[in-house]
């Protein structure tokens, strides 16, 4: 990451994105991404962009709470030298209880 102001592309001027916008690609399963727009097509969202932004920023403020943990694991094959090919990182989310306050 840098310090420099992030600029605008054409792209992104094309399509009409404000200049604090931005996006960024997720590459999940197809079926993640049906179920995650059937999800958002049931809430009433515009967009399965606005529901997993929002969700991103729900499971954020969970987290800052202490109520999300997440585990990294990474996997990779045996009788692999290879590690930026062979190499896949999973992430589980814990949801923990509220401690009393």
């Amino acid at each position: 990451m840098s310090d420099e102001e992030p600029q605008q592309t054409e792209w992104e001027t094309e399509v009409g994105l404000s200049e604090e916008t931005t996006y960024v690609a997720i590459y999940p399963s197809r079926k993640h991404a049906e179920k995650w727009m059937q999800e958002a097509e049931e809430q009433g969202y515009g967009s399965r962009s606005k529901y997993l932004y929002e969700l991103i920023q729900e499971a954020r403020a969970a987290r800052q709470e202490g109520s999300l943990a997440t585990v990294r694991t990474n996997r990779r094959p045996k009788n692999s030298n290879r590690k930026s090919s062979s190499c896949r990182t999973t992430s589980k989310t814990l949801v923990t209880p509220n401690p009393a306050k």
